[in-house]
């Protein structure tokens, strides 16, 4: 079954990276960017 990009359970490393890069273009730190564990 396809499924959608960015719809993954675990997301890649390439797009947490594009995320935290923008979170502190935002002004956020490094601690306060935080990425869940899978439960």
């Amino acid at each position: 079954l396809p499924t959608a990009p960015g719809r993954t359970q675990t997301p890649r490393a390439e797009v947490k990276e594009k995320f935290t890069t923008f979170a502190r273009s935002l002004g956020f730190t490094e601690e306060g960017i935080v990425f869940l564990p899978k439960t």
